[in-house]
């Protein structure tokens, strides 16, 4: 059973008191704040529509996978000279990567190979549904995975805040049946453009009055529109400068990662964004090496998300340590090139996941490239199911642990590694002194991946019942201690319960670390966490 939000079980409930707001929305507020920064995650997922060639993307620079290949595309090789190596593994990015390739070598960009579904199709529509619906090769729910990551992920979205965006003409699958997500191509013509101009803030409180006098999803969907016009038009302009240095691809796609920069950086409350490239669909003329048409879409794509993540950090404040992108296919190519110079559909393709919070580096099982160890002796074998990986981002970035509602039919979950995260908070002891209960763990000092970590503060919880999640809850813990500024790893932190173990029965403890945004790199929010039972 999932545990759903306290935004969508109040959704309806909360309809008379925004009725009673009619006509006195957020049309003169304006965010962006560095010191109110909320300091939430934030998850990004680009889809490249078409089936993206991933065996030209991440190339073999040797051993018997690179003869394989080279035997496969005579045409379409890209020459081991031009590859961009990646340190000490037998793989090289593609030369057009180059913006990338150096947030590659800052440990900012995880890779997984050989991911993708386990599905036999070779459909773009079909394995595009299933991907984004979130159950391959099963009847379709009718929401999409995101949707129903936002209905029981512990956060709670308001009216006055832009949860979650597709920078799209249109909503994705990944938010079919969302009232909380919107669809945003342009800024500027996002408002509502019908009728003479000077009734138009007249029009849109009629318009707002009669949405709210319902409950049904028509109602919702349309008082959640209106509040992301009042937000839009309030705060949001298609003329924008970016960080000084900075070039966005002049094309659709560099405009969407422009208006994505903005509203990170307005923040206003985003937690979800989708955007969408599409034309990887190289059947033909794809072009080898470092030119052609397969080449300039990687240009595209790597420029694009190297000119994100410069823009990101700014002088103010650095977002990248809370923004994660995840980059996703349908499908990959046939292994071997076909007669007109491209590639025909295949089946197992790659994700890369970028970030502050990314454990960068390779990820997954290279299955190889010999005809026994190719899915139907044809394509790329998967070895990574891609919702293992987006379920390591919605747990370890939003706590969200309802994979089995998120991904249906999806078991035996656990994480790649693609995410780092501070370890459980490790409890050494736990016992009575006198009335009171004291509780001792060692401090956190380092994460998962053994990097540096600075604990902001430990968080405790009591419950009198085993079956509790604070998080999920949205409870205020009883205490919050701030470890010493000298603290090492291991050292002894002590908090005292005072007065409980006067009183009869059974307590259970979660004891929480909770990271520094800014001096790990985004951990902020990302906890270790352990509960810990008292019995007497």
């Amino acid at each position: 059973m999932p545990v759903i939000s306290r935004r969508a079980f109040l959704k309806v409930g909360c309809s008379a008191a925004i009725a009673a707001m009619a006509g006195s929305r957020f049309g003169s507020l304006v965010f962006g704040s560095p010191l109110a920064e909320p300091n939430q995650n934030i998850m990004v997922v680009i889809f490249l529509r078409g089936g993206a060639d991933v065996l030209n993307i991440l190339t073999p620079l040797s051993g018997d996978d690179r003869a394989y290949y080279e035997d496969a595309r005579p045409e379409l090789k890209i020459p081991v000279a031009e590859l961009l190596p990646l340190g000490g593994d037998p793989f090289g990015l593609h030369p057009a990567m180059g913006a990338l390739y150096d947030i590659y070598n800052t440990g900012d960009l995880a890779i997984v190979r050989a991911a993708g579904m386990h599905s036999d199709t070779r459909s773009h529509f079909d394995a595009q549904a299933f991907m984004e619906r979130g159950a391959p090769d099963q009847a379709l729910p009718s929401t999409g995975w995101l949707t129903r990551h936002i209905e029981t992920a512990p956060f709670t979205i308001g009216s006055d805040e832009l949860g979650n965006v597709a920078l799209e003409t249109a909503l994705p699958a990944s938010f079919a049946s969302s009232p909380d997500a919107i669809a945003l191509n342009k800024f500027n013509s996002f408002d509502l453009n019908t009728g003479e101009y000077e009734w138009r803030d007249e029009l849109k409180a009629s318009i707002r009055q009669m949405y709210e006098l319902g409950t049904s999803d028509s109602h919702v969907y349309g008082v959640n529109a209106l509040d992301a016009v009042d937000i839009v038009t309030a705060n949001f302009s298609d003329d924008y400068t970016p960080e000084p240095g900075v070039v966005y691809p002049d094309n659709g796609f560099g405009d969407h990662l422009k208006m994505l920069a903005q509203i990170i950086k307005k923040q206003v409350g985003l937690r979800t964004a989708t955007i969408d490239l599409g034309g990887w669909d190289t059947h033909k003329s794809q072009g080898g090496g470092s030119t052609g048409y397969f080449s300039d879409m990687l240009g595209v794509l790597s420029d694009g998300l190297g000119a994100l993540y410069a823009d990101l950090n700014t002088s103010q404040t650095d977002y990248r340590g809370r923004v994660t992108i995840a980059t996703m296919s349908e499908f990959g190519r046939r292994f071997v090139e076909n007669a007109n110079v491209g590639t025909d559909h295949g089946h197992g393709g790659m994700l890369m996941v970028l970030g502050g919070q990314a454990n960068g580096g390779l990820h997954g099982v290279w299955p190889g490239l010999h005809t026994d160890q190719l899915y139907n002796g044809k394509d790329l074998a998967v070895t990574t199911d891609y919702r293992r990986v987006l379920s390591e981002l919605i747990i370890r970035q939003f706590n969200n642990t309802n994979i089995d509602y998120v991904f249906p039919e999806y078991t035996g979950y656990s994480p790649l590694g693609v995410i780092r995260s501070i370890p459980e908070t490790p409890v050494t002891q736990i016992r009575k002194a006198g009335s009171d209960v004291e509780i001792t763990w060692g401090h956190i000092a380092k994460d998962t991946d053994g990097r540096d970590v600075d604990i902001d503060r430990y968080e405790v919880w009591r419950s009198a019942s085993p079956y509790f999640d604070p998080i999920e809850l949205g409870l205020e813990p009883i205490s919050s201690i701030v470890p010493p500024g000298d603290a090492n790893e291991g050292d002894p932190v002590v908090f005292t319960d005072a007065g409980v173990a006067a009183t009869v029965g059974s307590y259970y403890y979660t004891v929480r670390a909770v990271g520094v945004d800014e001096q790990v790199s985004g951990l902020a929010r990302e906890t270790g966490e352990f509960t810990y039972e008292l019995i007497r």
